[in-house]
């Protein structure tokens, strides 16, 4: 049966034989000597034709299959005792799926490779937070603002909490930093005086965008630059700027 070859290296005998099984079709336990032998023969011939350079290992191989061949050609008496004990092809049988194994581990692994190569890690900063409590300009407690935090996070997306954080984020280029933000909250209440804190987080569609806001909001209150007041427990927060409190 003429079969057509695609030219392309091989790592070696074992990737050409499962090249073949798989064009076959067949599982590697089922398959024929004599159909495999012929289409490795025939690949080898196609090579030779190209002015492939064979290695030795490539002819080893196909000394090896002729051989298979020539011993299931061969009667095999009925008497176990007299059975050579060594069976040529499952022994082949036996390398073939070892080498299918090792490369599909290999494949899996250049995916993973290629996958994380794309990645960058960043170790933790550690947070500063001024002792002095006293400086920071809270009418509130700071409790009320991660709760207002956390029902800004529930309403975006889908609204499901996430059960188990991601250990990889996928980091946007077009995420704004916390430096950033500040800048945008300064322009923000150099243009308004007040607003409240569900407002700021309107343009945030993301999970990083709007903690860099609540951030950059704890920062600039620290500073002394914006100011919190909530006047009944779960009414919106009302933000002001420092210098208006009205």
């Amino acid at each position: 049966m003429a079969y057509l070859i695609k030219l392309q290296e091989f790592e070696g005998p074992l990737d050409l034989l499962l090249h073949l099984i798989s064009k076959s079709k067949v599982r590697i336990e089922d398959i024929s000597i004599t159909e495999i032998t012929e289409q490795y023969m025939e690949a080898l011939q196609l090579m030779e034709q190209f002015d492939i350079e064979l290695a030795s290992e490539f002819l080893v191989m196909a000394s090896t299959l002729m051989y298979i061949k020539s011993c299931s050609l061969i009667p095999r008496t009925a008497d176990p005792a007299e059975q050579d004990d060594d069976d040529p092809r499952q022994e082949l049988i036996t390398r073939l799926l070892e080498y299918k194994k090792y490369k599909e581990a290999a494949g899996k692994m250049r995916e993973r490779e290629a996958y994380f190569s794309g990645m960058f890690y960043k170790l933790p900063e550690e947070l500063y937070i001024d002792e002095d409590k006293d400086d920071l300009a809270f009418d509130i407690n700071i409790d009320v603002l991660q709760r207002a935090l956390k029902n800004v996070l529930n309403t975006r997306g889908s609204g499901k909490k996430e059960n188990i954080a991601p250990m990889i984020h996928e980091i946007k280029k077009d995420s704004v930093t916390i430096h950033e933000k500040v800048s945008l909250l300064k322009f923000f209440f150099n243009q308004n005086k007040r607003t409240t804190f569900f407002t700021i987080f309107q343009s945030d569609t993301h999970r990083e965008d709007i903690i860099a806001t609540f951030l950059a909001l704890l920062e600039l209150i620290k500073e002394n630059f914006l100011y919190v007041e909530q006047d009944y427990p779960y009414e919106d927060i009302v933000i002001k700027r420092r210098d208006y409190c009205g």
